[in-house]
């Protein structure tokens, strides 16, 4: 991740979605519309992405961090 985020043009949702796909490593990819969610569902009353991340991070085990099903 920290690696990655060094890239131009290249944020957290981004790595995030690289890494699930490419490597398998979970991470919480946060978009527009996971972030109306969360604020939505009362999982984050945040409109920061990073901190949305990390606050669904805390509810979900990190296998489901990729797919919430």
């Amino acid at each position: 991740m920290e690696e990655m985020i060094k890239l131009p043009g290249v944020g957290r949702k981004t790595a995030n979605c690289v890494l699930g796909a490419v490597y398998n490593i979970p991470g919480v990819v946060v978009d527009t519309h996971v972030k109306m969610l969360a604020n939505r569902l009362g999982l984050s009353d945040s409109e920061n992405p990073d901190v949305i991340e990390k606050d669904i991070e805390k509810l979900l085990p990190d296998e489901k961090w990729r797919r919430f099903i």
